[in-house]
């Protein structure tokens, strides 16, 4: 009989095992080379799946430890089941003391080295994201990575949004006495970003092996191609417009050649003034669009001023909601698409740099003001929350766009200091963010 039994657990351990590895199998096209591993949290018993790219050993799930610091982990929609499925999220000060021992929370350089692993930044998303759960844009799953779009926690209403919709992960590099840096994936884009963020929001954790560690596993499987090189021969990867490079030594080597865009050699400034309550504007005319070089600050209903202070409007704008923004620039002039905003991305040299080259030469916290080199003058007037209050005024500065992305949210421009590049992204509509009015093409 014990011996029965034992055979049993044996059978049952060994096609546990070899699921899990068929599962990778079965996948179309032939592999890059990682090592699939497990290991156990002894704090909890719980086990989860890891992966070896290049150098580094990381967890292939997200972290479901429920932390008792300050009570800062949370499940999605407050529900257990979905701390199942999703792991926990983590404010930054739990997030800090959530991995187990041999493990840790990776800082921001411990991601990038991540990211030229796999191909460089500008494909790093595609390569990382799960293969299905992402509502407009399942990634490739190339390295088992499986990053889920759990979305983020916001203290201010402990409401959780975009979920299905992007990933967040904490890092462990302080941006300031303020923040801390995060990665963000979008179900649209092949390219993570890197921002910084309030301490108190909550955001996904995946633990990453200290050097010299000992993994605790239960199996092991090396996954390479045929030619037992690290490029992948998938065809849903070759037919990608992204070239994989996973040879890269820098996200940068793997950027495509249209972030690398000659600068105009002209641009013209000029003012415009609002008929409507005769306000003059700045004005400037990067590449073939005339733009705003000020924040919109006409007063309409819908719109605010950041921690209800006339002084803050007169200085940075006001603050509109995205249905009042769309109604909110005057006649011949329009609140721009997503594309409008890639279009000024391109012409100051790509979205990596257009950080820098539009924010303003003063006013940003932490020395993370930019060059203005083309006189947008993009101040941080940062956002109006809707369920009250104001933040992250002189650390970031957000911009509506008229591209919806469903019908609760909708794409905005984001900037935020110590960082070159814009970033593109959605929120609620009902979150107030400043406005920067685009000349219409036919408009004189």
């Amino acid at each position: 009989m014990k011996k029965f039994l034992i055979s049993v657990i044996l059978t049952a351990l060994l096609a546990a095992c070899t699921d899990y590895v068929q599962q990778i199998d079965d996948r179309d096209g032939e592999w890059n080379r990682f090592v699939l591993s497990r290991m156990t949290d002894l704090r909890d018993g719980k086990t989860y799946k890891t992966v070896t790219i290049g150098n580094q050993t990381w967890m292939a799930e997200n972290l479901n430890y429920e932390v008792n610091y300050k009570s800062n982990s949370f499940c999605y929609k407050d529900s257990t089941k979905y701390c199942a499925k999703y792991g926990h999220l983590y404010t930054w000060d739990a997030a800090m003391k959530a991995c187990p021992d041999g493990w840790h929370l990776p800082s921001e350089d411990e991601f990038n080295t991540l990211f030229a692993a796999v191909g460089g930044q500008s494909v790093a998303a595609k390569m990382l994201k799960s293969s299905s759960g992402w509502q407009d844009g399942n990634g490739l799953d190339n390295y088992a990575f499986s990053a889920l779009p759990v979305g983020r926690r916001y203290p201010d209403d402990g409401r959780y949004y975009l979920n299905g919709y992007a990933a967040y992960f904490w890092s462990s590099t302080e941006n300031s006495s303020y923040g801390a840096n995060y990665i963000y994936m979008d179900d649209n884009s092949d390219n993570p970003e890197i921002d910084n963020s309030d301490l108190s929001l909550a955001y996904s954790v995946r633990c990453l092996k200290d050097e010299g560690t000992t993994p605790q596993s239960s199996s092991s499987t090396k996954i390479s191609s045929s030619s037992d090189t690290p490029e992948s021969s998938s065809s849903e990867a070759k037919s990608s417009s992204s070239s994989v490079t996973p040879q890269s030594s820098s996200s940068e080597k793997a950027e495509s050649s249209s972030s690398k865009v000659t600068e105009p050699a002209e641009v013209t400034t000029g003012t415009m003034t609002d008929s409507r309550d005769g306000q003059t504007y700045k004005t400037v005319t990067i590449g073939t669009q005339t733009w705003m070089a000020e924040n919109l600050n006409y007063e309409i209903f819908g719109s605010y001023c950041y921690d209800y202070d006339d002084s803050n409007c007169a200085k940075y704008g006001r603050l509109y909601t995205w249905a009042t923004a769309l109604e909110s620039c005057p006649v011949g002039w329009h609140l721009p698409t997503k594309a409008e905003f890639e279009t000024l991305f391109t012409a100051v040299g790509g979205k990596s740099l257009a950080g820098e080259k539009l924010k303003s030469r003063d006013g940003w916290d932490s020395d993370g003001y930019g060059t203005d080199t083309y006189g947008f003058t993009a101040l941080p007037a940062g956002y109006w929350n809707y369920a009250g209050g104001s933040y992250q005024k002189d650390r970031e500065a957000y911009f509506w766009s008229s591209t919806e992305n469903s019908s609760e949210y909708a794409y905005y421009m984001d900037l935020f200091c110590n960082n070159k590049n814009a970033m593109m992204s959605y929120l609620y509509k009902k979150y107030g963010y400043s406005v920067r009015c685009l000349k219409d093409a036919q408009a004189e």
